[in-house]
């Protein structure tokens, strides 16, 4: 496992989510590796991933109301997530996750995550799909590969740049800033 650490405590932050990563059921397969091949821990476009908020709850879909809260302990379909990484613009590379790539993040059912006015919930909409830079917590992790474990945020691309935040189990961007709480 990739331990990275900064020799200072830092404390748990309503922005900050951890990924996990489940390589058996990836839903739209990738040409570049598979599950059972890849012998790297590296976060890559096309991979299922989890994404666990400071309060231990899963961020999870509801297709009822497109909403999107973190309020399951549960690792199910509603709160699997496929990460793809933007590659417009960035002179296409491998589909390695890094600190700093822009990626669009789909639920299980199609449903792209997206912010609107400070919320945030998952759209069918390719065109409502939102933006994202991931972000590694930890400083040392600049530029690396995301892995599993990782501490990241999420900030909408675009004019605003907001960080998504979870509060209770309401997840939101608000904020742009990155201190204690995001």
């Amino acid at each position: 496992s990739n331990q990275r650490t900064t020799g200072t405590r830092t404390s748990a932050s309503s922005s900050t989510l951890t990924v996990t990563m489940s390589r058996t059921a990836i839903s739209q397969p990738s040409t570049s590796h598979s599950a059972t091949t890849t012998g790297s821990s590296a976060l890559r476009s096309g991979d299922r991933l989890f994404l666990r908020g400071h309060t231990g709850k899963q961020l999870g879909y509801d297709e009822a109301d497109g909403a999107v809260r973190a309020n399951s302990s549960a690792k199910g379909d509603r709160e699997a997530w496929i990460v793809e990484k933007n590659v417009e613009g960035q002179g296409g590379g491998d589909d390695i996750i890094r600190d700093g790539d822009s990626v669009f993040v789909q639920a299980e059912t199609g449903a792209w995550l997206a912010t609107s006015d400070k919320k945030v919930h998952a759209s069918s909409s390719l065109s409502s799909r939102g933006g994202f830079t991931i972000e590694a917590v930890n400083s040392l992790a600049k530029e690396l590969p995301i892995t599993s474990g990782d501490s990241i945020r999420l900030r909408t691309e675009g004019e605003n740049q907001r960080r998504l935040s979870v509060q209770g189990s309401a997840v939101h961007s608000s904020w742009d800033n990155a201190g204690c709480w995001e």
